[in-house]
């Protein structure tokens, strides 16, 4: 039973991850004068890409960009895309990421032009080991909010997730 209750915890708290955003969530918008044959108004998605049937989010690996670039990302498929990963570091002014800057800059420029948010999963496998101090003081997480911030802004970001 004790495995039950841990295993359904963690089953909770991974579908309800936290993401964090600079814009609002999209919402669903009334089509007006387009009615279904019950005579209701249909809804289609205000934002994201050609899916229109809801919301479609994925990660993308930014360690394999040399093998499977941006360009090759079925765009028509998610109104968001997370690249992985932005890594704490002991200095709470900076992140880092392993992979080319370009391929970061590249990955958010192909979802801007499908019209699909790009987000940056800050964390990882070990690239969570300096998160515990850059939050531990009301001082630290001002700093480490504000790197987050600047870190979004100049890569033109549209949201943060924490893995």
């Amino acid at each position: 039973m004790k495995v039950f209750l841990a295993l359904a915890t963690l089953v909770s708290l991974v579908a309800s991850r936290p993401t964090c955003s600079r814009h609002p969530t999209p919402s669903i918008t009334p089509v007006y004068g387009n009615t279904s044959s019950n005579g209701t108004n249909t809804t289609t998605p205000s934002a994201g890409s050609s899916n229109s049937t809801g919301l479609a989010s994925g990660w993308y690996p930014g360690w394999s960009s040399d093998t499977l670039s941006p360009s090759q990302i079925p765009w028509d498929k998610y109104t968001s895309l997370t690249y992985a990963f932005a890594l704490t570091t002991p200095d709470l002014n900076q992140l880092n990421i392993t992979d080319p800057e370009s391929a970061l800059r590249d990955f958010v420029s192909q979802a801007h032009s499908h019209n699909v948010k790009a987000l940056i999963s800050v964390g990882g496998w070990t690239g969570s080991r300096f998160f515990s101090s850059a939050v531990a003081t009301a001082e630290n997480r001002t700093a480490f909010t504000k790197t987050l911030m600047d870190f979004a802004s100049k890569y033109q970001l549209d949201g943060i997730d924490f893995e």
